[in-house]
């Protein structure tokens, strides 16, 4: 087992569009991508140390986009409002 180390994923967000006639919300796009790339390192003997996981949501937005938490391995991913990557803070 090898470890993928200072892996970033971005996903593209949109503004929620709530709908009278949906049943159920949309799926989160966030857990989507999260779930794909658990299954990739998984077929690829990579092990993910959930621990070290941490979510920032970058945005000019004024409005903040709003989210359902993320899940990895039945934990929930800590979302921060800035994050250290290769010794650059970014916020």
């Amino acid at each position: 087992m090898e470890f993928a180390d200072n892996t970033i994923i971005s996903i593209p967000m949109k503004k929620k569009i709530h709908s009278e006639d949906r049943i159920s919300p949309p799926p989160d796009p966030c857990q989507i991508v999260v779930a794909f790339f658990k299954e990739w390192a998984e077929k690829n003997d990579m092990l993910i140390n959930t621990d070290k996981m941490k979510m920032i949501t970058l945005s000019l937005r004024t409005d903040h986009i709003s989210h359902s938490p993320t899940f990895i391995a039945e934990r929930q991913i800590d979302e921060v409002s800035n994050a250290k990557l290769l010794g650059i803070t970014i916020d």
